[in-house]
C-alpha cells in the first residue's frame, strides 16, 4: 500500500505546481478554445488550424506553476486557527465551510515540443490527471470528537473517500483542411448557414503511470456498551508503462461579423491499456469492543499485502467543451463552457465555465483578465495576467486568486505561472 502512497503523493503534487496547460490560459481562466493557434489548437480545438499561419517549429523553454497556498481553507482562516485552542462553535464554522467531502483535482497538459505548417501540426507532450477527496464525516472524527460524535456510527464509502492519479504521454498529429459544406457540397445552397471548419487530431498514448482506489468500505462507532468498533477495507492499484489513443474532433465558424463559436469532443475512442508493472495492494484493520482499559495493548487487527496483478485497461470519459469569441479592434471577449459526458470518477463531473479578455496595449502586448464560474468542486476564481508575442519568442505570465478578486490572506489559493517558448 505504501507505493502507491508514493505514486499518489507525486502525481497530485505535480498537477498542483501546475495546473495549467499555459500561462496565456491561466490568466483567462481557460477561456482559451479559440484563442489556441500552432501546436496548441491540436489540444484545444483542431479547427483552429484552418485558418492557420503559423509556419515552423515551437520548443517551450519554461511552462510551470508555482501554488502558493491550500486548497482547503482560506490563509485568513488557518492563521485565526493555528495554534489556538478551538470552541465548539468555531469548529462548527469550519465545518460548514464543506459539502460531503474535501476535494481536490488537477488536470494538467505540458507541450514540449511542436511543429506546425499551414493547417497541419504536429506535437509531442504530456499530461497528468489527479483527484483526491476525503469524507467531510473525517473532519468531523477530527474536529469534534467525543464532544459532538459519541454514540454515533459512521459509514464511509468510496463515494466521498477517493484517490486517482493518471499519467501519459502523447504524440499528437492535427489538421483542419475540410469545411462541412466540402464533405456536404448541398449545404452550399443554404445562404444562412456559414462555414463550418472541420478538424481533428489524434494521439499515440504512452502511458506513464496510473494509482487508484478500487474500494474503501470503513464503519466506525463508540459508546458504552460496545466500546470502539472499527471496521476497515481498502484496496488500490497503480501501474507502471502501458500504450493507447485518442481522438479529438473539432468544429469553429465565424456565425456573425467577429463572433466565432466551437465545440469540440475529445477522448474519443480513448483508453490506455497498462502492461508493464500492475500492482494491487489491499489493507484491512479492525477492532470489537475496545474500551479505554484496553487501549494499551495491540487492540487493532491489520493486514497489508500488496501482489502482482494482470495488464488492465483506462477508458477515457469523452469531454464535450463549447466556446465563443468575439473580436472587437484591439479588445477580444471569449466564453468557454467543459462538461465531462463520462462516469470517469477522475474527471470531475460538474461543468465548468469560463469567460476571458484580452487587450492589446502594443501590436505584442496583450493585456489579459479572466473569471471561473464555482461549482460543486471547486470555487470561483479570479485571474489575470501579460505577455510578450514576438515573432520568434513569446513570453507570458499568469495569476489566479481563487475565491477573491485579488490575492490576499482570505484567498482560498493562488497561483503564478510563467511560460516562454521559441518559434523558428
Amino acid at each position: 500500500m505504501r507505493k502507491i502512497t508514493i505514486i499518489f503523493s507525486i502525481l497530485i503534487l505535480f498537477c498542483s505546481l501546475n495546473a495549467f496547460t499555459n500561462a496565456a490560459s491561466m490568466a483567462l481562466a481557460d477561456s482559451y478554445s479559440l484563442r489556441a493557434n500552432g501546436i496548441e489548437a491540436g489540444y484545444w480545438n483542431p479547427a483552429n488550424l484552418y485558418d492557420n499561419q503559423n509556419k515552423g517549429y515551437e520548443l517551450y523553454l519554461l511552462n510551470t506553476g508555482i501554488s502558493l497556498s491550500g486548497n482547503l481553507l482560506s490563509v485568513g482562516l488557518y492563521n485565526e486557527i493555528n495554534g489556538d485552542t478551538l470552541t465548539i462553535a468555531k469548529r462548527k464554522d469550519i465545518l460548514s465551510r464543506f459539502d460531503n467531502s474535501l476535494q481536490v483535482n488537477a488536470n494538467f497538459h505540458y507541450s514540449l515540443l511542436g511543429y506546425s505548417y499551414n493547417q497541419h501540426s504536429i506535437s509531442v507532450g504530456i499530461t497528468t490527471i489527479a483527484l483526491g477527496k476525503i469524507s467531510k464525516k473525517y473532519l468531523d472524527l477530527l474536529l469534534l470528537g467525543n464532544s459532538e460524535t459519541y454514540d454515533k456510527t459512521y459509514t464511509f464509502t468510496k463515494e466521498n473517500n477517493s484517490a486517482r492519479a493518471l499519467s501519459y504521454a502523447d504524440l499528437t498529429y492535427a489538421a483542419s483542411t475540410k469545411t462541412l459544406s466540402d464533405i456536404i457540397p448541398s449545404l452550399d445552397y443554404v445562404k444562412w448557414l456559414p462555414d463550418v471548419k472541420i478538424g481533428y487530431s489524434f494521439s499515440a498514448l504512452i502511458g506513464i503511470s496510473e494509482a487508484d482506489v478500487i474500494k474503501y468500505d470503513s464503519h466506525f462507532s463508540t459508546n458504552d456498551s460496545t466500546g470502539i468498533h472499527l471496521d476497515q477495507s481498502i484496496k488500490g492499484r497503480y501501474a507502471l508503462g502501458g500504450y493507447g489513443t485518442k481522438m479529438k474532433l473539432g468544429l469553429e465558424s465565424e456565425v456573425y461579423k467577429n463572433l466565432k463559436v466551437g465545440l469540440t469532443f475529445d477522448n474519443l475512442i480513448g483508453f490506455v491499456k497498462w502492461i508493464g508493472k500492475t500492482k494491487a495492494a489491499e489493507f484491512n484493520a479492525s477492532t470489537d469492543s475496545i474500551f479505554i482499559a484496553d487501549l494499551d495493548d495491540n487492540f487493532i487487527t491489520q493486514s497489508d499485502t500488496t501482489y502482482s496483478i494482470g495488464s488492465y485497461e483506462t477508458t477515457l470519459p469523452v469531454i464535450f467543451h463549447f466556446g465563443a469569441l468575439y473580436n472587437y479592434d484591439k479588445a477580444s471577449f471569449s466564453l468557454d463552457w467543459e462538461q465531462n459526458l463520462g462516469s470517469d470518477a477522475i474527471y470531475s463531473n460538474q461543468p465548468e465555465v469560463s469567460l476571458g479578455s484580452q487587450y492589446y496595449i502594443r501590436p505584442y502586448l496583450p493585456l489579459r483578465f479572466g473569471f471561473g464560474f464555482g461549482n460543486i468542486d471547486r470555487d470561483h476564481k479570479f485571474t489575470y495576467g501579460i505577455g510578450y508575442e514576438g515573432n520568434k519568442f513569446t513570453f507570458n505570465i499568469g495569476l489566479e486568486s481563487v475565491s477573491q478578486v485579488f490575492p490576499n490572506s482570505d484567498s482560498k489559493n493562488v497561483s503564478f505561472g510563467i511560460t516562454s517558448k521559441l518559434k523558428w
